[in-house]
């Protein structure tokens, strides 16, 4: 049990496939001076949720996804509730913003359970989010980050400095309103999917990287000649790579590195197999089994349009920006 810490700081985000949130360490709170990095501070705690599921069809949230969302932020509350915490920071990531009829809804849980008010974040904000926390563990150079999501996927670039943020003004982003379970169902309803399905879903995307190309070639160039770093889906797709169990913690593909032949062929054995046989493959966590295919046809898409040989897998997310930012004062994320 962790010691209270009496009005610190802590971060919620709410995701199309998981609530993630990370609380102070005893001892860690309010000095800025630590050797500590600004992430090593926090714990890491995740709860995976379905709220993109026929989001792509209604652009609204089910009522089972509303219910299970109320459900997981009533249980953080009583989790924290014999810390003395501040209220916390809470942000909503795309599938918010697509669901923007049933925004009112999610913050009047948010206020309810945590009294906290609900900031929805815009694309920029999202993606400049995952790249500070990205960042942090970063050398210097132009870094790209793909954070792969449930209902969309964001991307964005900057020249890392030698304080480990982004330089000011240096950030490019855009976001692909597709993810692993929006992909999977609108376009993947077959068991197994059915190839002229795969094949719609593949075009679907690379149009979507084309409207990147000609839009900010800035960012298509970054992507192909700096480092890239996979978020989000990633870290299931690289643990089903290497056969790792990630139930309780995904530290060990943390810095995996993803080479495109193995994606290609993760790809190949995963969209040929039947739902109840993908459910037998190690490292698959059985919430992600009905995303997964659809994730794996933006990440093997995106290796073939950019031509690109490996991706540098991160665990990071818009959370850990937000820790990030609080620490140092970064107010380049406009939070």
């Amino acid at each position: 049990m962790e010691a209270d810490v009496s009005g610190a700081a802590w971060f919620v985000e709410i995701g199309s496939g998981s609530m993630k949130w990370r609380l102070p360490m005893p001892g860690q709170e309010g000095d800025v001076q630590s050797d500590v990095s600004p992430l090593g501070r926090f714990s890491r705690h995740s709860r995976p949720l379905d709220l993109a599921g026929g989001l792509g069809r209604t652009d609204r949230l089910s009522e089972r996804a509303l219910g299970d969302l109320d459900t997981a932020l009533a249980e953080l509350a009583a989790e924290v509730a014999g810390r003395r915490l501040a209220p916390p920071q809470v942000v909503g990531t795309e599938v918010l913003r697509r669901a923007g009829g049933d925004q009112e809804a999610v913050s009047a849980m948010v206020a309810k359970h945590l009294g906290s008010n609900l900031r929805v974040l815009s694309v920029d904000e999202e993606a400049g989010l995952s790249l500070l926390a990205a960042s942090t563990a970063s050398t210097t150079g132009d870094i790209t980050i793909m954070d792969l999501g449930a209902a969309s996927t964001e991307l964005a670039t900057a020249a890392v400095t030698t304080s480990g943020s982004p330089g000011a003004g240096s950030v490019s982003s855009f976001s692909i309103p597709l993810g692993g379970r929006t992909i999977a169902a609108d376009y993947l309803e077959s068991d197994p999917p059915d190839p002229r399905d795969l094949s719609a879903a593949l075009s679907v995307i690379e149009l979507h990287l084309d409207d990147l190309c000609r839009e900010h070639p800035d960012l298509a160039e970054a992507i192909s000649s700096g480092t890239v770093v996979g978020l989000g889906a990633f870290v299931q797709v690289a643990a089903v790579e290497i056969g790792v169990d990630i139930s309780s913690g995904s530290g060990p593909v943390d810095g995996y590195v993803l080479e495109h032949e193995a994606a290609e062929e993760i790809f190949r054995v995963l969209a040929t197999e039947s739902r109840s046989d993908r459910l037998h493959n190690p490292g698959l966590l059985p919430v992600h089994v009905d995303g997964v295919v659809g994730a794996l046809c933006l990440v093997v898409e995106f290796f073939r349009q950019f031509g690109i040989d490996s991706i540098k897998i991160s665990t990071v997310g818009p959370v850990d920006g937000l820790v990030v930012g609080d620490i140092v004062g970064d107010a380049k994320i406009g939070l």
